[in-house]
């Protein structure tokens, strides 16, 4: 009976969706009875169920709390379709090239939305009523999708939005397998995925008109491709990493050298676990080659590779310095010495010793637990929504300790890999930011791996001992 209600409810919800959005509605009803049927067909009986009724829960939640974002974006400063100025800039972007594309004309949303006609004007005059350059600021992959979107189904923002929270629903489905693969405990996986399926930064973000929902998405299909190739083998996981890999690129232009970085690393692994099985001669006489020749090599490019790493470097500084200098102190935030942020020219390779290791740490730290409760950014009271969440991640870290040493204890390769993934992805970010208003969007894509492996140490830790070596939930 329950389980009729919750499936009558979300029809009604849609039903009334397919009226309203049509072609829009459709697609999102495509995509989500696909959903289910994935999930069925990948999980067992028990499992499945209880990951449909979360679908459809955290689903219909996010179909109203988008339908509210986009009232209440009217009733906000720039009078938009969104609570989050970057979404309302993203969207009349979007506005102004599907209007250019199809011809569509948006003069009856101008009544409601009081942004759009001055912004479609300042942009007409700025491109001469063209198209603009393809990935310029705020023109990116993503903006261009929306477009396309908009060309097709007509003015709908209502509708992407929804398309978001699919990708944040999406999520957390992901994280129950990822938790699975990770730790073995089914019930590690269900509570995980019901903490990231109503985690308040993870909801946000899938009811803006923001990008984060669906890099987050991709992002986990990512990792989790990456690891079931490393597990099993499976070329299909494999195909499924290049795809995800093609689309963050697409979409986070920025650090693609990283996405690329971790598909390069499985192959190393996967190598080296070929190798292992060598006897050890074999071994000892490959790795001295493989050693000679990275010897010769940094040898031989010594010059070349020292510009290019003091370029690099430079890079990170000069990003991270116009981050910190822009906005206000309670707002930024600083990680290097006073040197980066006094003077225009400086030599990286004296500030990058070894207090690099303090200023990544540092930068960890207010990538992750920032806005810091005892530092209350007055002057942006909207941060203030963010300050249980963080206090939540603080009482996380003992048990994500724990959770992801026992993680390592039941598959040392895969967590160990995946440690190594989220290093590389991690790192140059936290010595790049220095925005608090961007971190607490940018880590979301890290925050399911502290919500795993803080909720099987949780589970560990509240076990009676006896139950929690035979872990009757734990996977085959």
């Amino acid at each position: 009976m329950g389980k009729n209600i919750y499936i009558n409810i979300l029809i009604g919800i849609l039903a009334g969706f397919l009226f309203t959005l049509s072609p829009g509605a459709i697609l999102v009803l495509g995509i989500f009875v696909l959903t289910i049927f994935l999930v069925k067909a990948h999980t067992e009986k028990t499992s499945s169920d209880f990951l449909i009724k979360l679908l459809i829960a955290g689903f219909a939640l996010r179909i109203l709390l988008a339908v509210l974002n986009y009232f209440l974006g009217f009733y906000g400063v720039y009078g938009g379709s969104d609570t989050q100025p970057d979404a309302i800039i993203y969207n009349a972007n979007a506005v102004y090239i599907s209007k250019i594309l199809s011809g569509f004309d948006y003069s009856g949303v101008f009544p409601k939305e009081q942004f759009l006609p001055e912004y479609l004007q300042r942009l007409c005059r700025m491109f001469e009523c063209g198209l603009p350059p393809y990935g310029k600021y705020q023109f990116g992959f993503y903006v261009h999708a929306l477009a396309v979107f908009y060309s097709w189904i007509g003015y709908s923002p209502v509708a992407a939005k929804i398309l978001n929270s699919l990708a944040g629903c999406g999520s957390a489905i992901l994280v129950y397998f990822l938790a699975r693969m990770l730790t073995g405990s089914v019930r590690t996986a269900k509570i995980s995925s019901f903490i990231a399926m109503f985690f308040p930064s993870q909801l946000y973000w899938s009811v803006t008109l923001l990008q984060d929902s669906i890099v987050n998405f991709i992002f986990l299909s990512y990792l989790f491709s990456l690891l079931a190739y490393l597990k099993d083998n499976k070329k299909f996981a494999l195909g499924i990493a290049f795809i995800s890999c093609f689309l963050l690129c697409l979409l986070k232009t920025k650090i693609v050298m990283l996405f690329v970085l971790c598909l390069v690393i499985v192959f190393l692994i996967k190598s080296f676990k070929a190798v292992w099985s060598w006897k050890f001669l074999p071994r000892a006489v490959l790795a001295i080659v493989i050693i000679s020749l990275l010897v010769a090599a940094v040898y031989a490019g010594r010059p070349a590779i020292s510009v290019s790493i003091q370029n690099k470097l430079a890079a990170i500084l000069n990003a991270h310095k116009a981050y910190a200098t822009s906005y206000s102190s309670t707002a930024a935030y600083r990680l290097y010495s006073d040197v980066v942020y006094s003077r225009s020219a400086y030599d990286v390779f004296s500030i990058f010793n070894w207090t690099i290791i303090y200023a990544a740490v540092k930068g960890i730290a207010y990538y992750f637990l920032s806005p810091f409760p005892w530092d209350m950014p007055f002057n942006h009271p909207g941060l203030l929504l963010f300050y249980p969440q963080v206090i939540f991640t603080f009482a996380c870290i003992p048990f994500m300790l724990c959770g992801a040493l026992a993680s390592f204890r039941y598959n040392s390769v895969l967590t160990g890999a995946l440690a190594i993934f989220l290093s590389v992805m991690l790192i140059p970010q936290a010595v790049t930011e220095g925005i608090i208003g961007n971190v607490v969007r940018h880590r979301d894509m890290f925050m399911p791996f502290i919500i795993i492996f803080a909720a099987y140490g949780f589970y560990i830790l509240t076990l009676p001992r006896e139950d929690a070596i035979k872990d009757e939930g734990r996977a085959a």
